[in-house]
């Protein structure tokens, strides 16, 4: 999720645990466009193969991005800074699907960490979270045509967490089944789904 520090001013960089961790701290703005639309360009220039480009989610960068500390100076709330994300990575999306590639692919693991009971304790309305996860997927790709858009889902993301599973000898960092999910993933206006 740090090319979103790539894209934008706003955040700053800290090293937490000994990964590079991003927090916004003021208000966002550009400071490369199309940076998605440019590499996946030298992509198609060097290959006959379908080309996918990954984007993360409003909601993951929120979850990992914002926090009360540091962050309100800039966004009151996490949910208006995900809603300003919003309007950036959905440009960067119109500029992809111009250029020639096949797949948009969303990542959003924070959603699928709602799969775990433990983990939905941690907030007060997880359906909530969950709700607002989907809408901004969706209002970040609303009427964009052209590409195929797929959402990504996964339960260990991140160089920490395999770091920690590897040590622990666990499968996933979510444990439980689709069903306290699948109401959202239904909502959520793509082709497919990379589980």
């Amino acid at each position: 999720i740090g090319v979103i520090a790539d894209l934008l001013y706003g955040f700053n960089r800290t090293i937490k645990d000994g990964i590079w961790w991003h927090a916004v701290v003021n208000k966002l703005s550009y400071k490369r466009k199309n940076i998605f639309a440019e590499e996946a360009g030298f992509v198609l220039k060097n290959t006959k193969s379908k080309v996918k480009v990954a984007v993360p989610s409003p909601y993951l960068i929120g979850s990992r991005m914002w926090n009360e500390e540091d962050s309100t100076r800039a966004y009151k709330t996490k949910y208006d800074f995900m809603l300003t994300v919003v309007e950036f990575l959905r440009e960067e999306i119109l500029q992809l699907s111009k250029c020639g590639i096949s797949m948009v692919q969303i990542d959003d693991p924070s959603l699928c960490l709602f799969v775990d009971e433990d983990y939905r304790k941690k907030f007060q309305n997880p359906e909530e979270e969950c709700e607002t996860a989907v809408e901004l997927i969706n209002k970040m790709i609303e009427g964009i045509s052209g590409v195929e858009i797929v959402t990504h889902l996964c339960r260990s993301s991140g160089t920490r967490n395999r770091r920690l599973l590897t040590k622990t000898k666990q499968g996933f960092v979510a444990k439980g089944s689709y069903d306290f999910i699948l109401p959202y993933l239904n909502k959520i206006k793509v082709n497919q789904f990379a589980l």
